[in-house]
């Protein structure tokens, strides 16, 4: 249920929209040497008719999906995309792009923040998130484990009013070839 702690991501789609995934939990290693745990109740919300249609296209498989978290109370917030994926059967059809509209289309209802973390050597991720207004404001060194990769950090400053597609409307995305 929403709370402050917990809030509902996705702008509330129909009940039909919505698929609850396993409970995800994990032992992390804080940045003070110390050990917690970190609990996610996962699930897709799709609002978006179009987006729901194309992502069905997929069958059984899970053609993608994004995580968002948000932060702080209302009227406070912000938000950090966790993860983008697309299966690579997939890829190129404009779902990716969708997915993170979406997701900025729930934080610009806030008119709240938005923060990630992309791989230095991931372009076509770094060229997207800039084309939605994302700057690099930061290298974290070393970020991805195993592989020592780093990261940049970015955030794309908050839409005041809204400005962009609010959640639950269609997202734009290039027709299929």
């Amino acid at each position: 249920l929403p709370n402050e702690r917990n809030s509902q991501v996705g702008g509330g789609a129909p009940a039909n929209a919505y698929i609850p995934l396993p409970t995800a939990t994990a032992t992390v290693l804080r940045r003070d040497g110390r050990r917690g745990v970190m609990t996610v109740e996962t699930g897709l919300d799709i609002a978006d008719g179009a987006l729901m249609e194309r992502a069905a296209r997929g069958g059984d498989r899970l053609a993608g999906y994004a995580v968002l978290g948000a932060f702080g109370p209302a009227g406070d917030r912000e938000f950090e995309v966790f993860n983008i994926a697309v299966d690579p059967d997939f890829q190129g059809r404009g779902l990716g792009r969708a997915l993170l509209a979406e997701m900025l289309a729930v934080a610009d209802a806030e008119s709240a923040p938005v923060l990630l973390e992309v791989a230095t050597g991931n372009i076509a991720a770094r060229t997207l998130y800039e084309s939605h207004g994302f700057s690099v404001v930061g290298l974290r060194r070393n970020y991805y484990r195993p592989s020592g990769e780093d990261a940049y950090a970015m955030v794309r400053s908050a839409v005041i009013g809204g400005s962009g597609p609010q959640p639950g409307e269609p997202a734009a995305f290039p027709e299929e070839a």
